[in-house]
C-alpha cells in the first residue's frame, strides 16, 4: 500500500471513530491553530531558569536547580548547580554547600553528554537510552508546548496521533472575554481539563487530569513578555498526586516548579557547544563513552579499578537524582 493510501486510511478511521464534539466544535481549530504556530516558534536561543521539587514523603530527596539553557533545533544544552538533599555532605562545618554540584548536560539527536564537576565523570550515551538529569528541561518545544513525550495539540480535541477509540466525548466553549476551556472524557470516567488564554495567543494557561482510581495532574502555565515582546513560559507548575507502589510508600503528592528568566530567543550558540571539545575538562577527568565502548582519562592518567570507580559512579546517580542516599 502507497504511503499516501495509508495517510488517507489513517484518516478516514480517524473520522469514523472520532467522539462527539459538544458546545462550539470551531473553539477547537482555534486551539489547534495556536499549537501549530509553536512546533518551530524558537528554534535556537538562551534563557536562565530556576527549578524545585519537594514530594509530600519526608524521606524523599528535595531538589534545586540554578543554571542556563542553550538550545539550537533538537540540541540543547544546559550547565548550572543542582542541590540535592540526598547528597553526603563532604564538608561537616558547610553541610548546605557541599549537597551543592555543578554539572553540564548536553542533548543531540544521536547522544547525551552528562559531565559531573563534583565528582570529574563525563558520561557519552547513545540519546535512545539516556535522559538529562532531574529537573533539567529541554528546549521551549518540548518543555512548554509538550506534556511528556505528547504534543499539547494531540490532547486539544480528535486528532489522528491520537487515539480516539477510547474517548467518550470533548466540549468546548469560551469562559470570559479572554479564555476557551476544552473538556475531555474517557470511557474509563478520566476526565482531562484544558483552558487556553487569547490574549496569550491561545496558549495553554491550565491543563488538568483526573483519574478514576482518584489520582490527578495539575500543570500551570505562566506566560510572559520578554523586553521585545517575545511570549515565554515565566513560571511552569506540575503538581501530581498518585499511588506509589515502591517499597509500600502509598499514595504520594509532589510538585515541581520551574521559573524562567532572561529569555533571549535571538541567541544563536556557535558551533561546537554541543560537542564534548566544548567542555573544557580539567586533566584527570574521567570519561565514560558508551557508544565507542571505551573509558579514559583526560591528560591520560590510568583508569583505576572497577571497584575504585563505584563510589564515584554512585555519587554521580546520587546528583542527577537516580540513587538513594
Amino acid at each position: 500500500m502507497s504511503q499516501f493510501l495509508t495517510i488517507l486510511l489513517a484518516v478516514t478511521l480517524s473520522a469514523q471513530t472520532s467522539p462527539p464534539v459538544q458546545g462550539d466544535p470551531a473553539l477547537i481549530e482555534i486551539l489547534q491553530t495556536a499549537q501549530k504556530a509553536n512546533e518551530n516558534r524558537y528554534p535556537h536561543g538562551r534563557l536562565r531558569l530556576t527549578a524545585e521539587h519537594k514530594n509530600s514523603d519526608p524521606k524523599a530527596p528535595s531538589l534545586q536547580l540554578e543554571g542556563t539553557l542553550i538550545w539550537n533545533g533538537d540540541h540543547y544544552r544546559c550547565e548550572g548547580v543542582l542541590t540535592n538533599s540526598a547528597l553526603p555532605p563532604e564538608d561537616p562545618i558547610n553541610t548546605q554547600s557541599a549537597k551543592r554540584g555543578s554539572f553540564i548536560f548536553i542533548s543531540t539527536n544521536s547522544k547525551t553528554i552528562t559531565c559531573s564537576l563534583r565528582s570529574k565523570i563525563v558520561r557519552i550515551d547513545p540519546a535512545s537510552n539516556s535522559g538529562p538529569p532531574a529537573l533539567v528541561p529541554g528546549p521551549p518545544r518540548e518543555s512548554w508546548y509538550r506534556i511528556g513525550n505528547r504534543p499539547l495539540i494531540e490532547l486539544l480535541g480528535p486528532h489522528p496521533n491520537f487515539p480516539q477509540t477510547k474517548i467518550a466525548s470533548y466540549f468546548v466553549e469560551r469562559t470570559g472575554n479572554d479564555q476557551i476551556t476544552l473538556t475531555r472524557k474517557s470511557l474509563a470516567n478520566n476526565v482531562m481539563k484544558a483552558k487556553a488564554s487569547l490574549s496569550h495567543d491561545g496558549n495553554i494557561i491550565e491543563l488538568v487530569s483526573e483519574r478514576s482510581d482518584g489520582s490527578w495532574s495539575k500543570d500551570l502555565f505562566h506566560w510572559a513578555f520578554n523586553s521585545e515582546g517575545k511570549l515565554y513560559v515565566s513560571e511552569l507548575r506540575h503538581e501530581a498526586y498518585m499511588f506509589i507502589q515502591l517499597e509500600d510508600k502509598g499514595w504520594s503528592r509532589y510538585y515541581t516548579v520551574t521559573k524562567t528568566s532572561e529569555f533571549d530567543p535571538r541567541y544563536r550558540p556557535p558551533e561546537g557547544l554541543f560537542e564534548i571539545g566544548s567542555l573544557s575538562l580539567p586533566p584527570g577527568t574521567k570519561v565514560e563513552d558508551s557508544i565507542l565502548k571505551k573509558t579514559y582519562r583526560i591528560g591520560g592518567e590510568p583508569l583505576d579499578s572497577m571497584i575504585d570507580q563505584l563510589p564515584s559512579l554512585i555519587e554521580l546517580m546520587k546528583q542527577n537524582g537516580f540513587a538513594k542516599p
